[in-house]
């Protein structure tokens, strides 16, 4: 039977060789992991950030796609909603082209005002964060103009459908069925 001094002693052993081998796998170095082991990518950045800026686009692009499912989905309950009026629209001689657009108009402006709201509150967002030192507190003025054009294509993508079914319904169906 072992005493408590002698189960301490075999416990301190195995922490000992236990740490020898982590200190081994991270060249030589007394708790401190190597270069390789920390650096990741060209430009030195830890895995840590580069897991956390994929997973942050992940979402972002998660966020997106779901917004424009969104923004599809109201802007064709809209068109069923104004069925009447575009077939009314349609009846007095508007185009198809014309329908259309103005359709694709209302999303445009929708997806603007969106954008300029989501701007009013991104720079307040920036600036806390680098107030928790988490952001280095720059407005990346090249970086939210491509994210403005992105959001500005999605909502046009996203229009599309809704337009082209307002373009080409029936008035004569329509103005019957009411």
């Amino acid at each position: 039977m072992r005493t408590s001094v002698e189960a301490l002693e075999c416990l301190l052993r195995r922490v000992a060789h236990a740490r020898a081998r982590v200190a081994g796998r991270r060249g030589g170095r007394r708790g401190r992991a190597s270069a390789a082991a920390v650096r990741g990518g060209r430009r030195g950045q830890p895995r840590v950030w580069r897991l956390t800026r994929t997973i942050a686009i992940a979402f972002g692009l998660l966020a997106l796609a779901i917004a424009g499912i969104g923004l599809y989905a109201l802007l064709a309950q809209a068109v069923l909603a104004r069925r009447y009026e575009l077939a009314v629209r349609a009846a007095l001689g508007a185009r198809p082209v014309q329908l259309s657009r103005l359709v694709l108009r209302e999303a445009v402006l929708l997806a603007a005002a969106a954008t300029a709201a989501g701007l009013l509150l991104a720079i307040p967002a920036i600036r806390l964060l680098a107030s928790l030192e988490v952001h280095s507190g720059r407005l990346d003025r090249a970086g939210l103009a491509g994210v403005i054009a992105l959001l500005l294509a999605v909502s046009t993508i996203a229009s599309l459908l809704p337009a082209l079914r307002a373009a080409r319904s029936a008035p004569a169906a329509v103005l019957r069925s009411e």
